[in-house]
């Protein structure tokens, strides 16, 4: 990993944080709405997610949080603290090309860029980041956000333990097992 963001310093990016610092926000509101919540709620961090809900379930929208992604929540803090920055989410998710063009988040991240397309980039600009010395990130580190990404994870993040919800916290991974899900749970809402 120290490699990669000596790579990206070498592309010409002046910093280079952790989207799992944006993770921690999210799983702290997630969190609260757990808590609260008096129906079944999808978390919305995915925007692959968002986009099958949309398209293919509709009647499962109220049941959506309107939490924001890491992505996007990352992208805030960066910008408030300094409104001129440009920022730039370099990931393998290609939904999260769709999302910075949603009403109301198109001001938060400047570009996405894929891992795929980095590796290109490196490639046209000479640069083997496998033959550079390691780096650190900027700013702050993340605690447990870091697994926020895997299966689980936005739970763990969170402190949400199933008994909290009286056994009622499922996990569902992968987009066909999702739409399964979500079509037999608004069947049976």
């Amino acid at each position: 990993p120290g490699q990669v963001l000596a790579g990206l310093r070498k592309l010409g990016f002046a910093g280079v944080r952790e989207t799992a610092v944006g993770a921690e926000w999210v799983a702290a509101a997630h969190y609260k709405l757990a808590k609260e919540a008096q129906k079944p709620v999808i978390t919305s961090s995915c925007p692959a997610v968002v986009n099958l809900i949309e398209m293919y379930i509709p009647e499962m929208l109220s049941n959506l949080a309107h939490i924001v992604s890491p992505m996007i929540a990352h992208a805030r803090l960066l910008k408030k603290e300094s409104p001129d920055r440009k920022v730039v989410f370099i990931g393998p998710c290609l939904a999260k090309y769709d999302e910075i063009t949603r009403p109301g988040l198109t001001q938060d991240v400047d570009h996405v860029i894929s891992f795929v397309e980095l590796e290109n980039w490196w490639a046209e600009a000479g640069i083997d980041p496998s033959q550079l010395e390691e780096e650190c990130f900027d700013g702050p580190a993340p605690q447990e956000a870091v697994l926020f990404p895997l299966d689980g994870g936005l739970i763990k993040t969170a402190g949400i333990t199933p008994d909290m919800l009286s056994n009622r916290t499922l996990t569902v991974s992968g987009l066909d097992n999702c739409r399964e899900f979500l079509v037999n749970l608004a069947k049976n809402s």
